[in-house]
């Protein structure tokens, strides 16, 4: 069985231009300006045994208008009319034998179908969390990886966040005492979070890695600095990072 949402990108994403008719469903597929029959003509389709609805191709439907004998039940007004509807988009239309029916993929630039082109769409709006593989492949606790996850989208409960809502929260950072709270002002650009970081990285002679900036995100300070450091190195130094957020954070609760 087709999961819903599957069907569902199916449905948007296929339309067809007819040829000789034969791979085409007439009801169900979206033959008729890139429409289904079930939207254009809703009221006609229910009229129309289910049954016949997922056999009958176009060219079968097409042939002696074999379509109009699929119509049952009261001709009401809606279902007439919708019958008029249908008349006129098909009235003239001839099927070409030696040309098949093409099915056009609207989400890839060729109108061909790919795996990639399917995937990306079913995450069109989400989060696009980039260091997900720095997370994801450390070492790290996962409840210290969910904490990065929240900071790095700014969804940890800061003074800023809580001002914005009117709850109560400090008027400055509790680490600095200098300027409002922010989850980056606290991860990276704090005096406190800096000579941390900074005494780390000294211990573990990783001089190379400059500590944060503080005119820079904590995101960008994470990738630049795993960037300049080698390939095996880089596993550890972000189980470091995750686990040194945790910790300012742990520490900036208590």
């Amino acid at each position: 069985m087709v999961p819903k949402k599957a069907r569902a990108l199916f449905d948007m994403a296929v339309y067809t231009t007819v040829g000789n008719g034969r791979s085409t469903k007439f009801w169900t597929g979206r033959w008729i300006q890139g429409k289904t029959l079930v939207e254009s003509a809703p009221n006609l389709f229910k009229a129309v045994p289910t049954k016949v609805v997922k056999r009958r191709t176009v060219s079968q439907e097409l042939a002696n208008r074999s379509w109009v004998n699929d119509i049952q039940g009261a001709l009401t007004v809606q279902v007439i009319t919708d019958y008029l509807l249908v008349w006129d988009f098909i009235d003239g239309l001839e099927l070409q034998p030696d040309t098949p029916d093409q099915h056009h993929w609207k989400l890839s630039s060729t109108g061909s179908y790919s795996c990639s082109s399917a995937y990306n769409s079913m995450f069109t709006g989400t989060i696009n969390f980039t260091p997900w593989k720095r997370v994801r492949k450390s070492w790290a606790p996962p409840n210290c990886k969910f904490f990065v996850w929240l900071a790095i989208n700014n969804k940890c409960w800061t003074s800023d966040r809580l001002a914005k809502r009117g709850l109560p929260h400090q008027p400055a950072c509790p680490f600095c005492d200098q300027v409002e709270e922010s989850i980056n002002h606290l991860l990276s650009a704090c005096v406190l979070s800096r000579e941390v970081r900074t005494w780390i990285l000294r211990g573990l002679r990783l001089d190379v890695v400059r500590p944060p900036n503080p005119s820079s995100s904590f995101r960008s300070w994470w990738s630049k600095a795993a960037a300049s450091l080698d390939i095996e190195l880089r596993k550890g130094f972000n189980t470091l990072v995750i686990l040194v957020t945790w910790i300012l954070w742990k520490h900036r609760n208590a």
